[in-house]
């Protein structure tokens, strides 16, 4: 080993190499972020200029966010019940006033109803013995109903 302060082997500190990561903290993994992110009934995030949405509305996911971070412990049994209040009329609004189907949802539910039952029929027995045991067991449910199903709109026909 050199000693003379020149070479390889010096035991200069610049030659090092050191990490100074958070410990346990695995390699490519983010930690959380510490923020809480408020948002409205359809995920939006809320902003404070915004002015469309009604106060009430607003402390109320406010009031959600602290209850989902820290619990209902945190909360006052004011804001508690409030949050409550708010969350069991807006259910109640949308069981009320149920949404209007896309033209894409209506589509997916012709062809689930009407094609769906004839596919099963006809591909479901060829595909029933490839696929592994939970799923074949469901798919010979479903050919069960399909035929079910057909039997009774015949039948329905002939009325």
């Amino acid at each position: 080993m050199d000693r003379s302060g020149s070479g390889a082997g010096t035991g200069r500190v610049d030659d090092f190499l050191a990490h100074y990561g958070v410990r346990g903290m695995q390699w490519g993994v983010r930690k959380k972020s510490s923020s809480t992110v408020v948002t409205d009934r359809r995920g939006t995030p809320i902003r404070k200029n915004n002015t469309k949405l009604a106060p009430e509305a607003v402390k109320t996911r406010v009031n959600q966010a602290v209850a989902k971070k820290s619990g209902t412990d945190v909360l006052a049994t004011k804001d508690l019940q409030e949050l409550v209040n708010r969350m069991n009329l807006e259910q109640q609004y949308d069981r009320l006033n149920p949404t209007q189907k896309t033209t894409g949802q209506k589509a997916v539910d012709v062809l689930l109803t009407k094609v769906g039952p004839i596919a099963i029929k006809t591909i479901g027995p060829k595909l029933v013995d490839k696929l592994p045991e939970p799923y074949a067991t469901a798919g010979k449910v479903a050919i069960e109903i399909a035929s079910v199903i057909a039997v009774s709109q015949a039948s329905k026909k002939k009325k």
